[in-house]
């Protein structure tokens, strides 16, 4: 992390790692309460029957767009790890994904930045097909619970957004009424349409999982593949050329079957997507992406996933729209909040470029009252808001600022955890720009929460908050104090921060 600080005192060195330490806080502590990480794996084929293979991946993929409606989950996409997948199936065979169980299902696991992992299997009882979803935790394998069901082939996709819901209900995560109706809405009636749509995806998820494919920023890896598998560079261009018209094709007929599926008409988005140029036309790839985008959102205006496409394919105040809709239906998505602070960004450098100085400023308080008023719970608010502050402390520290301040005296209560967090950061700005007054009522505050905060890693980052906050201060004596009760495994005794006593010298 890269951060230009202004004054070239040793409080800019103190300020830096105080909002290092915040972030690495956040990244790495499972907070109680917060949103958690989990990967859905494919599930394991137990029927014996080859033919149902597909249902590995068409079941991990129906259930990972139903938690991508639940902000109490931070769900990771697949295209998050299909490459742990593809390093133990080359060519993401299906046959391979369908047999992934066990210990290597947890091997997958462990390569994510998931807290937990959604797996489980299939077989067949009867004319039913039983499946049994397991969710583990990813450290040691430890099963936290599972969650079995039975249905027809015809009726088991209905059957497993049920599921879902129970498995979240166990958990006592909240599901909102309006994210019930979302992840039980029909998906698709049609079982040839769910096997062609689990079939394009896999060879998505192939195609991008062996990151060695080609576009007009990122050149093929030829040198790789001819290692690999021992082919002519005609004959790797001619395999990823019927590789990509397999992936179109399955995904046309899962369409052609099934008009209605909106996820089937997202996912052919995202391949027609890859088309960087028509040569004959002169088209852009968003011209090819954005009609198949446009029907998934007109069958459902709130899939997630399509509204990401549509912002993809769109500039400007579009794609800002766009992106946002898809934030405010969960924030807990951090690609997705990324790619808002990105299109927010690109925004006001075009304003700035323009010399709109007025207009730059008025479109950046817009952003921070929409975040004041972002709908949902208070710690969900903060999630958003404080990962949008981290993406601009760089690129914009005014709007970085605005933002943390919002949420310092945004409505609602959060955990002391996330006040915690929250404080580092504006602390470590604080130092920066030496805001002596709103430094020492921020530290003040902070002792205050010391004692309510509940996890361990935050706990120890904090620990180091006050350590450096006393070394910035001159009081030698109380960050020893701290240094040693860290160095004991002990937590800190916490104590009211006062300014450096007189004659103190500033090291």
């Amino acid at each position: 992390m890269t951060i230009k600080l202004r004054f070239p005192s040793p409080r800019k060195h103190i300020a830096t790692a105080l909002i290092a330490a915040a972030i690495a806080a956040t990244a790495q502590a499972e907070i109680k309460g917060e949103i958690q990480s989990l990967a859905v794996l494919p599930l394991a084929n137990l029927t014996g029957d080859a033919s149902l293979d597909w249902l590995s991946v068409a079941l991990q993929d129906s259930l990972t767009v139903d938690l991508w409606n639940v902000p109490a989950v931070q769900t990771l996409a697949f295209p998050q790890f299909n490459k742990n997948v593809a390093d133990f199936c080359p060519g993401m065979r299906v046959a391979c994904v369908a047999a992934l169980d066990g210990r290597r299902a947890w091997n997958i696991a462990q390569k994510t930045s998931a807290d937990r992992y959604l797996g489980g299997s299939y077989r067949k009882h009867g004319d039913h097909i039983e499946v049994v979803l397991t969710e583990k935790i990813t450290a040691d394998n430890a099963l936290k619970g599972e969650t079995r069901f039975a249905a027809p082939l015809s009726h088991l996709l209905a059957a497993s957004s049920q599921a879902l819901l129970r498995r979240l209900a166990a958990e006592k995560l909240p599901v909102t009424s309006a994210a019930k109706n979302r992840i039980l809405a029909p998906k698709t009636t049609s079982l040839e349409a769910w096997r062609l749509n689990a079939e394009g995806y896999l060879l998505q998820q192939g195609f991008d999982g062996a990151g060695r494919y080609q576009e007009a920023d990122r050149p093929l890896d030829l040198p790789s593949l001819r290692v690999a598998t021992g082919a002519s560079d005609e004959q790797i261009k001619a395999r990823q050329a019927d590789i990509m018209a397999r992936w179109q094709a399955a995904l046309e007929q899962a369409v052609a079957a099934d008009p209605k599926y909106a996820e089937a008409w997202n996912n052919l988005g995202y391949r027609l997507g890859w088309h960087r140029r028509e040569e004959s036309a002169g088209l852009s790839a968003s011209a090819f992406s954005r009609p198949a985008f446009e029907k998934a959102l007109s069958l459902k205006p709130q899939l997630i996933d399509a509204l990401i496409g549509m912002a993809q394919s769109s500039e400007g105040a579009a794609r800002l729209d766009y992106v946002r809709q898809a934030v405010e239906l969960n924030g807990a998505i951090e690609p997705h909040v990324k790619f808002l602070a990105r299109s927010i960004t690109k925004e006001l450098q075009s304003l700035t470029a323009a010399g709109r100085k007025d207009a730059a400023e008025q479109f950046s308080e817009r952003w921070a009252q929409w975040l004041k008023n972002f709908p949902g719970q208070p710690e969900l608010r903060f999630s958003v808001g404080f990962n949008l502050a981290i993406e601009f402390k760089d690129t914009n520290p005014t709007l970085a600022r605005r933002m943390l301040t919002v949420l310092e005296t945004a409505p609602g209560k959060v955990s002391a955890d996330f006040e915690m967090l929250m404080l580092v950061v504006l602390v470590g700005l604080d130092l920066q720009e030496s805001n002596t007054d709103t430094f020492q009522a921020r530290a003040a505050r902070g002792m205050a929460l010391l004692p309510h905060v509940d996890d361990a890693s935050v706990a120890a980052m904090v620990g180091q908050f006050f350590g450096l906050t006393y070394i910035a201060m001159s009081n030698k004596a109380e960050a020893s104090k701290v240094v040693a009760r860290l160095a004991s495994g002990a937590r800190p005794e916490w104590r009211p921060c006062h300014a450096r006593p007189p004659g103190a010298q500033e090291r």
